[in-house]
Parts: C-alpha cells; sequence; structure tokens
C-alpha cells in the first residue's frame, strides 16, 4: 500500500529469530516523530535493515550494531528477581 506513515512508537519489543530483517522501514515515507524505544532486537538476518534514520531511537539493544542514542552494550545481565 501506500501512504505515509507518522507518529509511530515502537516501544517495550523483543523481536528475535526473523528471517530476514528485525525491523526495516524499507523505502517508504515517514513523517512525524516515530520512537524506537526500549527494545531488545537480535538473532534475526539482519537486526536493523533501511534507513533507520527515520526512528528517534534511545535505549535499544541491537544484536549487530547500535542504533540511536543510549544504546545498550557490552554484555548484557539480568538480574535474578528471585535473590
Amino acid at each position: 500500500s501506500e501512504g505515509t506513515f507518522s507518529d509511530i512508537s515502537i516501544i517495550n519489543n523483543t523481536i528475535v529469530g526473523n528471517s530476514g530483517a528485525g525491523i526495516d522501514p524499507q523505502s517508504r515515507s515517514f513523517a512525524g516523530t516515530n520512537l524506537l524505544r526500549n527494545n531488545i532486537v537480535t538473532g534475526n538476518d539482519r537486526d536493523g535493515a533501511g534507513n533507520m534514520g527515520v526512528f528517534t531511537a534511545d535505549r535499544n539493544l541491537f544484536g549487530d550494531a547500535p542504533v540511536g542514542t543510549d544504546p545498550v552494550g557490552g554484555e548484557v545481565l539480568f538480574a535474578d528477581a528471585e535473590n
């Protein structure tokens, strides 16, 4: 379909194990503020593809390369909720 995507929010998702890209805005038309925040995107054929610059992005974990500001990096350790 054709049209413009505007003011999209992609927040608090885990995108793992997909063939193709985890997130791929392709060559679509974007307007407004499109937010990519606090997501885990890893283990896909490509974690991020296309023009990721269409997003205002922060605090995301991408397996293949950081996207946006304040990316999570290094070895990520999760707390044991029972201890």
